[in-house]
């Protein structure tokens, strides 16, 4: 029997409720926090270690309290190295029920590219705050319409499918 769901082999984020806080400082984006159980971020040197030497497609799922679960699917993935910010890049196509929310044509909210922040440390590209002030690290430009680690889990933006407030029981990010 054919199988059309591809199979990844590593979750570099996965969020369940909220039993696990992502409001957390560059220091533990970058080492990793969480467990498997809870919720939990790989760490963003082992995520670029993991990502930058093949090539790797990223899958973004996002189940609902209802049951329902979305994704997308993008073809190339890999973060830089710290020096550079952990630089998101996003490369080929996608694929998925969620749209392709990262790398939007408005050039304010396409996060490809983009640096990644948190509230202690601040490369996002709005002159007016700090995006990383929204609860969670994430890769922002001003700030952006995807947002999977956000401080509650409730706050977890995939516009325009997920707006803030949507019943949403986990995320996850896997690669392979």
């Amino acid at each position: 029997m054919a199988c059309d769901k591809p199979i990844y082999t590593q979750a570099i984020q996965r969020r369940v409720y909220d039993y696990e806080r992502f409001n957390r400082t560059w220091s533990e984006y970058k080492k990793g926090f969480g467990s498997t159980g809870t919720g939990y971020w790989l760490g963003n040197d082992l995520i670029h270690n993991l990502t930058v030497e093949k090539a790797t497609s990223l899958y973004v799922s996002i189940t609902l309290t209802a049951g329902a679960t979305l994704y997308e699917r993008y073809d190339q993935f890999y973060i830089t190295v710290e020096a550079d910010g952990y630089r998101i890049q996003l490369t080929g196509n996608t694929t998925g029920s969620l749209g392709d929310s990262m790398r939007v044509s408005w050039p304010n909210w396409n996060i490809n590219g983009m640096k990644f922040s948190t509230f202690d440390r601040d490369n996002d590209m709005w002159t007016g705050g700090v995006c990383g002030h929204r609860e969670g690290g994430w890769w922002f430009n001003e700030c952006g319409l995807t947002f999977l680690n956000s401080d509650p889990i409730q706050n977890v933006l995939w516009d325009p499918v997920l707006s803030s407030k949507t019943q949403v029981r986990e995320t996850m990010m896997m690669i392979k």
